[in-house]
């Protein structure tokens, strides 16, 4: 906002300029001219060549008719939906989740093992509605906005097979401390949910939009606890468990859909009020040179109110830690060996790439593939003669080093003054 600023940019592009094009001038061209000589090449090479051609004739096919028109297609729209997309979804399919350390006060808790098929996390269903009314008056007549949407999904599922966990209660009584595994299982319809939300009003204690309905359904949850310190007392406990659990998490559910709603909408009024008292201030004091447009006041504004939000958090987790490991150099508890666990068999490996006396460590052993043959061979690679036009460059000159094509060495000279190397 000052003129000094504008007058060290001014210096620094100057000099900059000074550089480039006239004391390194010959330089600059020279690199400038063997970039466009590798990109020419680039064009020039089959293979590019063929890839570029075929990109260029998907395109044309996706977005033009037969007379090379641009059209909409409405069936490619269907193909991304019902090919494309749920193949994406197949050939992903199972996705690994590190090891997950939670540690506080009164507890420590360990899973691993966790491996999320995507063909169940994505929904079988999916709904979205809306409806607008507007209306403008005159005459004393108000004007009026009101917005509805509905989101629906549905067939949520998850089938976690061969989960470990580690589990220790260091405070309060009962002490507890088990570790095993067990399989979790949410099949069928299995989670499902409504929001239905719409613009607030003047009586309402929300300010931008609020939250009219949320409904959360859980169905076949089901754990099998495989091995446990426990076991009987978890057979004995599971279906009291389990008819209790089901309504605590969805009203659980519910509830924290609808606060995380309501805690945006009075956060988005928080920076809004805080941007007015900021335009207010402007316009009490006014100041050309710094005053901030609407944008500004209200990006000045989240970031003070991000903050602090963020100093808020770390007072509260203060005494909790959370993270995820890799291996058990990453680990809060190196000690705690969970069975069949993945962060150990990660270690294994990562320590088996530590050792062997040669370039090569024990873990390219590892498998029984053999070589593949098929691979064609690449073009030798030779001397492209005219890679730089370098007029006033500076001039290399390679002895003893770069093969002809009669299969003698010999030297190569550009132009320009001679660098010897």
């Amino acid at each position: 906002m000052q003129d000094a600023s504008t007058e060290q940019w001014n210096a620094l592009y100057d000099h900059g300029n000074y550089l480039l094009r006239e004391k390194y001038r010959g330089h600059t061209n020279h690199v400038l001219d063997e970039f466009k000589f590798l990109g020419n090449q680039f064009d020039a090479d089959p293979q590019n060549k063929a890839f570029g051609e075929a990109m260029q004739k998907l395109f044309s096919d996706l977005g033009n008719d037969e007379n090379g028109k641009p059209t909409f297609k409405p069936h490619l729209v269907k193909d991304l939906t019902e090919v494309i997309i749920p193949a994406f979804l197949i050939n992903i399919h199972y996705i690994p989740i590190p090891r997950i350390e939670y540690s506080d006060p009164q507890f420590d808790v360990i899973v691993e093992n966790l491996i999320i098929e995507s063909d169940n996390l994505t929904p079988n269903v999916l709904e979205f509605a809306s409806d607008n009314y507007w209306r403008w008056g005159r005459k004393h007549i108000a004007n009026q906005y009101k917005n509805k949407v509905m989101l629906g999904i549905s067939g949520v599922q998850m089938d976690l097979r061969d989960v470990a966990f580690y589990v220790k209660r260091k405070q309060g009584f009962p002490s507890i401390k088990d570790q095993g595994i067990c399989d979790i299982f949410l099949g069928g319809s299995g989670l499902s949910f409504k929001i239905a939300a719409e613009t607030a009003d003047k009586n309402d204690r929300q300010h931008f939009f609020k939250i009219t309905k949320v409904n959360v359904d859980i169905k076949n949850f089901n754990i099998q606890m495989k091995q446990s310190s426990h076991k009987l007392l978890f057979a004995v406990a599971k279906p009291l468990l389990l008819r209790a659990l089901r309504p605590g998490i969805q009203k659980a559910v519910e509830k924290q859909i609808t606060d995380n709603v309501r805690q945006l909408d009075a956060i988005l009024w928080e920076v809004h009020q805080e941007a007015q008292k900021a335009a207010a201030e402007a316009a009490a004091n006014p100041d050309p040179e710094n005053v901030q447009n609407i944008y500004q006041r209200h990006m000045m504004a989240a970031q003070q109110r991000i903050q602090r939000a963020k100093d808020k958090t770390k007072a509260v987790v203060a005494d909790k830690k959370v993270n995820t490991a890799f291996t058990r150099q990453d680990s809060m508890f190196p000690d705690i060996k969970l069975p069949s666990g993945i962060s150990g068999k990660a270690t294994e490996y990562k320590e088996l790439a530590a050792k062997g006396d040669k370039w090569e460590s024990p873990v390219f052993s590892i498998g029984a593939a053999k070589e593949t043959l098929s691979i064609s061979k690449p073009e030798p690679i030779t001397r492209k003669h005219g890679a730089a036009s370098t007029a006033n460059g500076p001039q290399l000159t390679t002895t003893g080093a770069l093969p002809g094509k009669d299969g003698h060495t010999n030297g190569t000279t550009m132009n320009g003054p001679a660098v010897s190397t």
